[in-house]
C-alpha cells in the first residue's frame, strides 16, 4: 500500500504534467503536510484536470461543455469530505440526505421545472490518475449516461484525500455533481 505522500504524489505529478509546474512540491512529485497549501492547490489542480477530461468526453460526443459551479463544487467537497470523516461510500449519507438534499443546502438546486442533477462517486486505495478514472467512468454503463447527459449545464468537483472506508488508511475520494438550475 502506498502512503498518503505517495498517493498525493502522483496526485501531483499528473498535475503538473497536465497544468504546468504549480508549486515547488508539486513540481518534485513530494507534497506537504496533509492540511497544506500545497495539498489545496494539488487537489484543485486534479479536480481541474477531471473537469477537463469530463468535458473532452462530452464535447467528442457533440455535446456542450460543463462549467465549473461554486455551489456544486461546494457540495461535492463537502460529501467527498463527509464519506472520507464517517467511513461511507454512499450517494445516501448515513442521516439519509440524497444528493438533491446535499446540493441544496449549498443554494445550487431551485425548485422549478427543468430542474436536474446528478452525481458520479468513486475512490481508489492506491494511486491512479484523472484519466484512468474517466476512463472507468466511460465505461460504465451508469457513469457514462450521467457524464454524457445533455440536460446537464454545471459540475461541480469534490476530491479529498482519505478512503472512504473503514481499515484502509489510504485513498482518495470523489465525487462530481452535474446540474441544470
Amino acid at each position: 500500500m502506498f502512503g498518503r505522500n505517495a498517493i498525493t504524489g502522483v496526485i501531483a505529478a499528473l498535475a503538473c504534467a497536465a497544468f504546468g509546474s504549480g508549486t515547488a512540491a508539486a513540481a518534485s512529485g513530494r507534497i506537504a503536510p496533509s492540511g497544506s497549501l500545497a495539498d489545496t492547490e494539488v487537489l484543485q489542480q486534479t479536480s481541474d484536470w477531471v473537469l477537463v477530461l469530463v468535458n473532452f468526453e462530452r464535447m467528442t460526443q457533440g455535446l456542450a461543455p460543463l462549467r465549473p459551479s461554486r455551489p456544486l463544487n461546494q457540495s461535492a467537497q463537502a460529501h467527498s469530505d463527509d464519506m472520507v470523516t464517517r467511513r461511507y461510500f454512499s450517494h445516501v449519507t448515513p442521516n439519509g440526505m440524497n444528493v438533491r438534499q446535499r446540493i441544496q443546502r449549498f443554494g445550487y438546486q431551485r425548485q422549478r421545472r427543468g430542474s436536474t442533477v446528478g452525481e458520479t462517486i468513486a475512490w481508489g486505495a492506491q494511486s491512479g490518475t484523472p484519466a484512468e478514472l474517466v476512463r472507468r467512468f466511460m465505461n460504465s454503463a451508469g457513469h457514462r449516461e450521467i457524464l454524457l447527459d445533455g440536460r446537464y449545464r454545471d459540475i461541480g468537483i469534490g476530491l479529498a484525500i482519505g478512503a472512504p472506508v473503514a481499515g484502509v488508511s489510504d485513498g482518495a475520494t470523489l465525487t462530481v455533481h452535474f446540474g441544470r438550475r
